[in-house]
């Protein structure tokens, strides 16, 4: 999260929190310093022919800094390359969010719609009411295994360790039990989780089809299996996303340009400058410019991975918790009636519209 509007960007600027600001600025720190230290030489003749340094030979008429064509093209095809990069790699993010989002919606829509189904079901209201935790919790944990899964897929070796200490949470508000020992078991033992408790949840819509539970024609009920479906679609895509890298040999040859780049800048710059000063902040700006898009690529990269500038899943986890808990209330099983305009219900109705427009 970030301030916006007046005088809030200049805030912005000290936030250290999911910044790429200061990891650039200990880049390109050490560079700026030699370029102005290399200046200030150059300048006290220390690297002139018989100077202290006079074995390097560092005179201008030897060096063919003063012409700014081969430089000006190199540093804009490694602007290009690493722009691209960045672009790239926001697409990456932006895609992965978007299917987070379509996955969720689409397993809450079918635990929506399964419990509107049940409402004039003849059966005893304690099937009712069990098949709908079982429910809940099912979605519940087939969205948190998904999760899960997505982190799991993108993370190397050495950071699996933080990836498993990041686990979503399945524990659903408001609502009582658990799984058995036995079906954790098997949970356990598997790593096709998401794959297992789609079938659970596939399995429990028919056996309360079967038992009337569901009172409601077989065909409309198939609805809720396509959405279950459309849900697992939507996280092979993300799937995609997590298992699939930014080609390497792309981004080594980025690596190796920004390499290039910064050991060239601090010699070429200082030779279209007169003061040290001045070559220490053009070298600062132009090394840190290409280092903060290389940052920000490779943080928008792996979207599912831990980090500020990632998708937070335990955050997801609980948004999607938090929707399912409002599912299960038993009032929310009744429509709001109507009443009269201009009663009390109107006027707390119209204070609560009011408290929204305000948050």
């Amino acid at each position: 999260r970030y301030k916006t509007g007046g005088l809030r960007p200049c805030y912005n600027l000290f936030q250290c929190r999911g910044s790429v600001l200061w990891r650039a600025l200990t880049v390109a720190t050490p560079c700026a310093i030699f370029s102005a230290v290399l200046k200030m030489l150059i300048g006290l003749g220390a690297l002139q022919a018989g100077g202290i340094f006079g074995f390097m030979n560092w005179s201008e008429d030897q060096m063919l800094l003063l012409n700014n064509a081969p430089w000006t093209g190199f540093t804009s095809s490694v602007a290009f390359l690493v722009v691209f990069r960045t672009g790239q790699a926001y697409t990456r993010f932006t895609q992965a969010a978007a299917d987070c989002y379509a996955m969720r919606a689409q397993w809450l829509d079918v635990a929506n719609a399964l419990f509107a189904f049940t409402q004039h079901s003849k059966e005893a209201k304690a099937d009712i009411d069990m098949f709908k935790r079982r429910l809940v919790r099912l979605i519940g944990l087939l969205h948190a295994c998904a999760l899960h899964e997505l982190s799991m897929a993108s993370a190397t070796a050495q950071e699996l360790q933080n990836v498993k200490s990041d686990l979503p949470d399945i524990h659903v508000p408001d609502v009582a039990g658990s799984f058995n020992l036995e079906d954790v078991k098997l949970l356990s033992s598997t790593r096709q989780r998401v794959t297992l408790v789609q079938h659970w949840v596939q399995v429990l819509i028919v056996q309360a089809m079967k038992s009337g539970v569901l009172s409601i024609p077989p065909p409309i009920c198939s609805r809720a299996i396509q959405q279950i479906g459309n849900g697992k679609t939507a996280f092979h895509s993300a799937l995609k996303t997590a298992t699939i890298p930014f080609p390497f040999p792309y981004c080594q040859t980025c690596n190796l340009l920004l390499i290039m780049h910064y050991l060239c800048t601090p010699i070429i710059l200082q030779s279209w400058v007169s003061s040290a000063t001045l070559s220490f902040g053009l070298s600062m700006m132009t090394v840190m410019s290409l280092w903060c898009l290389d940052y920000i690529a490779t943080d928008l990269e792996a979207p599912f991975l831990p980090g500020p500038n990632r998708l937070d899943l335990k955050e997801l986890q609980q948004q999607f918790l938090s929707e399912l808990a409002v599912l299960i209330k038993p009032s929310a099983d009744t429509p709001p009636s109507e009443v009269e305009a201009g009663g009390k219900e109107t006027a707390k109705l119209l204070e609560f519209l009011g408290n929204l427009r305000e948050e």
